[in-house]
């Protein structure tokens, strides 16, 4: 039988990092090419499968195979949109019969098949991820946050030779949030312009990008609640900074549009992460001060301001 793994999760970022280090374990980087293959889950049939985890491996001990987006497809509808609703067409969150059989399927490939599945977000109750569990090994890849997010931030500046002080590692982290994609490309950059000096609070304020958006969202702060002694300064200070004026414009309409969206979220009665999920907001730091902008403001104040 094929050795199964399930790697899945909203942190894409250590899901691929476990992704390329049991590859690098399993096969050599020589061998790479003719025993490593990639299939879409979204098409894959299970024929497809067994075609390409039922081949031996060529002058290596393992053959990986990739397959990515398959739990995907059978995700149960939304909870939420089955209340709306109130209906679910019968049968909807079953397997298909063709893949019923999938464990099976699994035991006719060679034992010398590293098969992994690569997933975003799924729920417990996807019947995919149910019938691979006693076969697979099961990894959830959560976001970071607290913490969490400090030890890896701190452990990332380290291997990049560099040291940050607590408050800038605390202002980094609220900044960027748990994207740590981006995250990993502000501490490339914090630690080149440290040149082995202790990077501070400052520094990250001058270099990481996000810290943009703190300054906006202080201005239209100041802007929506009618604070001109506020306003005019911060305006000032981005405009100092090489903003153009259409620029903050632009900032402005994005920033209140943004929040007309999320009033409506909130008078659903959405829950503040499931915001954060649909909007695409993968800053803690961003989705913490826009949640408390929606909720100071009336949705006639934010109509009137957009």
């Amino acid at each position: 039988m094929a050795e199964v793994h399930i790697f899945y999760g909203e942190d894409d970022f250590s899901l691929k990092e476990a992704f390329w280090e049991i590859r690098r374990l399993s096969i050599s980087a020589e061998m790479w090419e003719g025993n490593i293959t990639t299939l879409e889950g979204a098409s894959l049939t299970p024929a497809g499968l067994l075609g390409a985890g039922g081949v031996f491996p060529f002058l290596a001990p393992r053959r990986l195979v990739a397959v990515e987006g398959f739990l995907a497809r059978f995700q149960p509808p939304d909870s939420r949109q089955r209340r709306r609703t109130r209906s679910s067409p019968a049968g909807r969150d079953r397997l298909p019969a063709e893949w019923l059989g999938l464990p099976g399927l699994l035991k006719q490939m060679p034992e010398t098949t590293l098969l992994i599945f690569l997933d975003a977000k799924l729920t417990r109750d996807n019947p995919m991820l149910a019938i691979l569990k006693p076969v697979a090994t099961v990894r959830e890849f959560l976001p970071f946050r607290g913490a969490r997010l400090s030890r890896w931030i701190q452990d990332k500046v380290s291997e990049k030779g560099a040291t940050l002080s607590p408050a800038a590692v605390s202002l980094l982290a609220s900044l960027v949030g748990g994207n740590l994609w981006v995250m990993s490309q502000e501490i490339e950059k914090l630690a080149a312009y440290a040149e082995g000096e202790r990077v501070e609070e400052e520094d990250v304020r001058r270099l990481v990008a996000q810290s943009r958006e703190a300054n906006i969202f202080e201005m239209v702060d100041a802007a929506l609640e009618g604070n001109r002694t506020r306003a005019v300064p911060m305006m000032k200070r981005l405009l100092d900074a090489g903003e153009s004026p259409q620029g903050i414009l632009s900032l402005l309409a994005g920033q209140v549009r943004l929040l007309l969206q999320i009033k409506a979220l909130q008078t659903e009665g959405e829950r503040s992460e499931e915001i954060g999920l649909n909007l695409g907001i993968t800053s803690e730091f961003r989705l913490t001060k826009a949640l408390e902008q929606a909720r100071k403001l009336s949705m006639s104040r934010l109509e009137a301001a957009y």
